[in-house]
C-alpha cells in the first residue's frame, strides 16, 4: 500500500531508497542528494538551513527488509539442518 510516509516529498514518488536527512524527514537518497547539490544543506521541506548534508538510511526501510527476509520460505538446507 502506498501511504504519505513512502512518498518522497521532493518528487512525489515512491521511495526505495529512503533515507533521513538532518530535519528528519524522509527522502529519496538520489532527489535529495540533487537537492543539496543545487542549493546546498538546506530542508526542502521547511527550507531551513541544515546543519550538515548527511544522509541515514531510513529505520523503516531497514525494518521493511528485515521483515522481508522473515517472511521468506526457508530454504530447503535449513529445513534439514532444523530437523536433525
Amino acid at each position: 500500500a502506498t501511504t504519505a510516509s513512502n512518498i518522497d516529498p521532493i518528487t512525489g514518488e515512491v521511495l526505495k531508497d529512503a533515507v533521513v536527512a538532518s530535519d528528519g524527514f524522509t527522502y529519496e537518497r538520489a532527489a535529495v542528494e540533487k537537492w543539496f547539490a543545487q542549493h546546498g544543506p538546506v530542508s526542502p521541506i521547511t527550507g531551513q538551513q541544515l546543519p550538515n548534508a548527511e544522509l541515514v538510511q531510513s529505520h523503516n526501510q531497514i525494518r521493511s527488509a528485515v521483515q522481508q527476509e522473515k517472511e521468506k520460505p526457508p530454504k530447503k538446507d535449513e529445513k534439514k539442518k532444523k530437523g536433525r
